[in-house]
């Protein structure tokens, strides 16, 4: 098996685009070993993916690899709501689950929304947040779990969504409730870039301010990361709360 980071990295990276694997699995389809890209490549092609497809070099290997479609374990998409979806000539309702429901994430690709009765969806990143938030939501929201960063198959479910809204329900607000550190304004962008309308839910200043000691100090390296993002535009949503943390 080569080692080379050129003769290895640059197939590995071209099957990422547009879908989600095992990283096992991956490993076993592309390179015949199902433990040689963990042992060997995890790291090299974390690196040339934040280098020059994420353009980011600050983000963990983790977030790096499920951005572009590679997971450690099986991804699945958990949501709440008014939705009925249709997949293999048949419709399903899944109004009635008020406790939630999960797709393979991977199923997205074959599915159409064909019913969506909402009139705010929102994407929340973190599980206790979102258990939280489906125990009071009313009748008209539709909330999705994101578990950390969108693979794939999660951005193109928002595109399928956004697009539904645009077709035939355009009063829908898109929102998005994140931790307030660098991740989860990255993961905010990752979502705005393909649903244009998205608006930062819990995200502010004031958000900040109200549990500032919970906030961690934070180090000069991390505050250094976080200047940057005030001279970028896809962060204008956070500079309040940036120069605040400052």
């Amino acid at each position: 098996m080569p080692g080379n980071l050129q003769h290895i990295s640059a197939p590995t990276i071209a099957h990422l685009d547009g879908e989600e694997f095992l990283e096992r699995v991956f490993s076993k389809r592309c390179l015949r070993d199902s433990k040689y890209f963990v042992n060997h490549l995890r790291a090299k092609t974390a690196s040339v993916l934040s280098q020059f497809k994420l353009g980011s070099r600050d983000l963990s290997a983790d977030e790096i690899l499920q951005e572009a479609g590679l997971f450690r374990s099986s991804d699945e998409l958990l949501f709440t709501g008014p939705i009925s979806i249709e997949i293999n000539n048949q419709t399903i309702d899944f109004t009635p689950l008020k406790y939630g429901a999960a797709i393979g994430a991977r199923t997205v690709k074959e599915l159409e929304i064909s019913a969506l009765k909402a009139d705010t969806i929102i994407t929340i990143e973190n599980k206790a947040s979102y258990r939280e938030y489906c125990s009071q939501m009313d009748d008209n929201t539709f909330v999705i779990y994101l578990a950390g960063f969108p693979g794939p198959m999660k951005r193109l479910f928002m595109y399928k969504l956004y697009g539904h809204a645009q077709k035939y329900c355009q009063g829908i607000r898109f929102l998005h409730w994140g931790d307030i550190d660098l991740g989860g304004f990255r993961i905010f962008k990752s979502l705005k870039d393909v649903v244009p309308t998205l608006e930062a839910y819990l995200m502010d200043a004031s958000t900040l301010l109200m549990h500032r000691d919970q906030c961690q100090e934070l180090s000069k390296g991390y505050g250094i990361q976080l200047q940057k993002l005030l001279d970028d535009p896809g962060y204008v949503e956070f500079r309040e709360v940036v120069e605040q943390a400052d």
